[in-house]
């Protein structure tokens, strides 16, 4: 799906710029773009299907454990450096000391997981009504101990927790059980409260959840540790030096159990996995900055000039590169986020080539051709459709055809240079002699300098380094430049790690004396040692054809007019109870009952009792199905029936959590529970590949997990691919309700995303927020808690300071008018007065918008640099936001369990002003049969009456319209 993400990327980074207003033109296209993105779709499937023995060989192995520990160790430090950012707003953003109370926090956070709880006001009990209300909390996604236990206490043990369970797992002890403890608690914080949020929280909750997926572990972890050291013990331990040289050693006379390696391997999809989103989250960035001020390479000049941001002041440098170095700075960076994706394709070609992977040829070989061919014509014919509801032509542009015309001649001269060149590439016939050696120019070398980490990752290292020390914007520098870790292969952690080992050696401090001496590092687990899995079953090429058929027919079948006109012409539906075609989720059950069947059938055909099992099997899907599927109209019979069906689920779920256990499994497996039969030995793969004589790298998993876990690859990458289509108005009409086949699983894994950082233009006004209370006694007082106040922008500025974007945040600068946050915020600054100043209410809060046009980089340059609050004060405006009086206010009083909890007088309970959420009747009308609506008789008209028409005047037209 990288090459669909993509080219569909392309092709709307070339249509204008973000649509202010509803595009009617384009949003009647949608359907037509909608239908040009499943043929690229397709074309792409079908790529990996008739390479399907090339990806498994990529998704599905074994690799060395050292890039994804490293990843671990760094990131997990830094998990813990992000919360920090946050120190001095804990209570403020978690705790019912802050800006929500409890109450609040559930409704306007997780409104539709607590649908089913009370909070103890007018006739509502307080807590959960019943069961029913505690599965609808845990249907999620949002989980969060913090909507229960919000006291600055109770925040503090979370926090406490998040930190011990965060350091085990960088230090790699229980390292699963760890790892998910602090994921859920880091989302805990996050999913409490919002208003913090920037892309940096995102990328920590999409790459841990990866991270989970990986046997993170195996390497540079306590885990491992002890393990090896129990092994030395047993003697059973392969070290440097000794038998195996630490990789392993195969059973034998010697030793007749073998010698386990040091670094085991690990399943390599879940790094791939990481390595993709990478590349989407800066391809996705870099297409949709597609505003004039990028265009014209400004976009830095104005990033750096935000007085939120800078570390220095930024205005002096600025009237001497602002239009030259900013510039060239913007386009590269711009150009480096849109085209990063090219790293992923040097990464696969180079893997395919160290593996010597057996060439494609013949039919196969030309059908790959073909599709490439496919992909590309089709992203430009999606250009073509879109362009001409979007081009609008200005004095000196060429008119619409002449641009469509200009396009569509250069993405085919590009397309023909691109396969040329890589066609020329393959042949290894173009040399070149330097020094009197010659050196073959072929897809290694061009995928090591052109298309190399070394190139791409650099560029990245340059552009975060030079965020990092330029603009505070707190840990997300750190964690992008993280991130590049994963992108090592194989030794190479192993070989940095000892080469700074050595430089620290050589000052004197102390090393191990193989990394004195220089030595490689330890080799990973040998790849032919006898227990890994080698079989030989696979799905069959023909099945994998017709599930990419079968799959884009289900969009068909959701989209398109067949199963309308089916349900009317043989169902004899009426119209309006035929709109709407089959869910593309019964397509995805379709294909994954059809993939276990095969893996079943591959596993037990032959043995004993086969068509029984197979019967077995067929018939628990058929009723797990209907089960699932079936649709209860009774209410009370709905409710039943839902338990029953969560009892059938933990059931499933404690059979593939039992199967973990190996003597379970062999249980399980005798009776069929199992996808491989233990009487029946897989055909067995060759060690050494045939056809470039080096062992061939090991399963991950044996064939069900196999099956499993590619289905979870393209569904998932199908998923973020499509989750990632832009908001244009051209593919409006499908973006959401697409969204549907996917939402529940990428909710759930808390990996929704969208990176349109600084897109498609970035801000070119500073906006502050001011802060006017008025107190008891009328008195006004300027919180001064925006950078407009000399004391709040500390020069250099160190320390990063979350304020500044929430107040942005707030008062309207970013995401919005920030309405919805005003008027808690607010209310919060209401309590909070009263809270510090013995319980006494202030009279009202004012929140004013402070904003100034930063000047252009050619004003800059032709007047001089300028000083940021003297530009405020002769130019900038100020305009009333959000006015709230105390008294009156919705938690707009400090609440007495708080006040008795600081040991200030209480209030009588009137003067508290409740949010009084009225909902036990709501939910327990869902239990109640709908009744149903009398038919209504066809109301007669004057002429029905009279026989004529009598005229309507317009005294009666207003009145009928309201």
């Amino acid at each position: 799906m990288l090459g669909f993400s993509t080219s569909a990327a392309f092709a709307f980074a070339t249509l204008a710029a973000d649509d202010r207003i509803p595009n009617e033109e384009a949003i009647a296209l949608a359907p037509t773009v909608g239908w040009l993105l499943l043929l690229c779709a397709v074309f792409v499937y079908l790529m990996f299907a008739l390479q399907h023995e090339r990806w498994r060989r990529f998704w599905l192995t074994a690799e060395d454990p050292r890039p994804i520990a490293l990843f671990r160790i760094v990131f997990a430090f830094l998990c813990i450096c992000n919360i920090n950012d946050l120190f001095e707003y804990f209570e403020f953003l978690f705790t019912d000391e802050g800006i929500f109370l409890s109450d609040a926090t559930r409704q306007l956070v997780a409104a539709g997981q607590f649908k089913g709880f009370g909070e103890g006001m007018g006739d509502d009990p307080y807590g959960f009504f019943d069961t029913s209300a505690w599965l609808e909390f845990l249907k999620g996604q949002k989980y969060s101990l913090l909507y229960f236990f919000d006291t600055p206490r109770a925040m503090w043990i979370q926090m406490l927790a998040f930190y011990a369970v965060t350091t085990a797992f960088m230090l790699g002890w229980k390292s699963r059980i760890t790892g998910f403890l602090s994921f859920m608690l880091m989302n805990s914080f996050f999913l409490r409260n919002h208003l913090f949020w920037e892309g940096t929280e995102l990328v920590y909750r999409v790459f841990f959840f990866y991270l989970l997926l990986a046997r993170s572990g195996h390497a540079y972890s306590v885990d491992n540790w002890l393990r090896c050291r129990k092994l030395r013990k047993q003697g059973l331990l392969s070290e440097p030096g000794g038998p195996g040289n630490g990789a392993g050693v195969a059973p034998s006379p010697a030793h007749p159990r073998g010698l386990a390696a040091i670094y085991r391997l690990i399943p390599a999809w879940p790094r791939w996995l990481m390595v993709l989103n990478i590349a989407c989250l800066y391809c996705y960035t870099g297409t949709v900055k597609n505003g004039a001020v990028w265009a014209k390479g400004d976009a830095l000049y104005y990033a750096l000039n935000m007085d939120h941001f800078f570390r220095f002041y930024p205005q002096e440098i600025s009237t001497i590169v602002g239009l030259n170095l900013f510039r060239l700075a913007t386009w590269i960076t711009h150009w480096w986020e849109a085209l990063f994706p090219l790293m992923v394709v040097g990464l696969v070609t180079r893997w395919a080539l160290r593996e010597q992977l057996e060439p494609l040829r013949g039919w196969r070989l030309w059908s790959v051709r073909a599709c490439w061919l496919g992909l590309g014509l089709s992203a430009m014919v999606v250009v073509l459709v879109a362009f001409p509801v979007h081009y609008v032509q200005t004095p000196g542009q060429p008119s619409l055809e002449r641009m469509q015309l200009i396009f569509a001649a250069s993405w085919l001269a590009l397309m023909t240079v691109l396969g040329g060149l890589w066609w020329v590439l393959g042949t290894r016939r173009l040399q070149v002699r330097l020094r009197g050696r010659s050196f073959v120019l072929d897809r290694e070398w061009f995928s090591t300098w052109f298309l190399g980490r070394r190139v791409w990752l650099t560029l990245g290292i340059l552009f975060h380094g030079n965020l990092q020390v330029l603009m505070n914007i707190g840990m997300f520098a750190p964690i992008m430049l993280s991130t590049y870790l994963f992108c090592l292969q194989g030794d190479e952690p192993g070989r940095i790690l000892r080469f700074f080992g050595r430089a620290l050696a050589r000052i004197g401090l102390p090393m191990p004396a193989s990394v004195r001496r220089g030595e490689p590092p330890v080799p990973a687990e040998d790849r032919s040692l006898p227990h890994h899995i080698r079989d030989a079953r696979g799905l069959p090429g023909g099945l994998i054809y017709f599930l990419v058929v079968f799959a884009a027919f289900g969009v068909f079948l959701q989209a398109g007019p067949l199963v309308p006109w089916f349900k009317q012409a043989v169902l004899g539906m009426d119209e309006t109870a035929a709109v709407g075609g089959l869910h593309f989720g019964w397509t995805l059950v379709a294909i994954a009952v059809l993939l276990i069947l095969v893996t079943y059938v591959q596993g037990h055909r032959g043995t004993r009792g086969f068509a029984l099992k197979l019967a077995g099997l067929s018939a628990g899907l058929l009723a797990y199905l209907w089960l699932m599927g079936t649709t209860i109209e009774d209410p009370l019979e709905a409710e039943t029936w839902k338990f029953i069906r969560v009892g059938v689920n933990l059931g499933i779920v404690a059979i593939l959590a039992l199967q973990q256990i190996p003597w379970v499994h062999r249980k399980l497996a005798a009776i069929g529970l199992s996808f491989n039969a233990p009487d029946k030995p897989a055909p067995q793969l060759p060690v050494v590949d045939p056809h470039s004589g080096r062992p061939r790298a090991p399963w991950a998993y044996h064939s069900g997990g196999r099956m499993l876990v590619g289905f979870i690859v393209i569904y998932h990458v199908t998923a973020i691919a499509f989750w990632e289509l832009p908001e244009k108005d051209c593919v409006s009409t499908f973006r959401i309700k697409g969204r549907e086949a996917f939402s529940t699983w990428v909710l759930t894994t808390q990996t929704d995303q969208q990176w349109g950082m600084f897109a498609p233009n970035p801000p070119r006004h500073n906006v502050f927020m001011r802060i006017v209370l008025t107190d008891e006694n009328g008195e006004q007082w300027d919180m001064r808690s925006d950078v407009y106040a000399p004391e709040r922008m500390p020069i250099p500025w160190v320390w990063n300071d979350r304020m500044r974007k929430m107040n942005r945040r707030v008062i309207g600068g970013e995401s919005g008018k920030g309405d919805w946050y005003q008027k808690w915020y607010a209310r919060y600054l209401c309590r909070e007065w009263a809270r510090t100043h013995r319980g006494v209410m202030p009279q009202k809060v004012e929140l004013f918008k402070l904003t100034y046009k930063m000047p252009s980089p050619e004003m800059v340059a032709k007047q001089g640099w300028y000083v940021p609050a003297k530009l405020l004060h002769d130019t900038g405006r100020e305009e009333r936001q959000y006015t709230e009086k105390c008294a009156n206010a919705v938690h707009g009083q400090l609440p007495n369990y708080i006040r008795e909890r600081h040991g200030i007088p209480a209030i009588e309970e009137k003067v508290f002003k409740p949010w009084v959420q009225s909902k036990k009747k709501a939910w327990d009308k869902r239990l109640e049969k709908p009744v149903p609506k009398p038919e209504k008789p066809e109301p007669k008209t004057s002429a029905t009456r009279n026989g004529n028409v009598r005229p309507v005047t317009t005294a009666s037209a207003k009145t009928s319209s309201g």
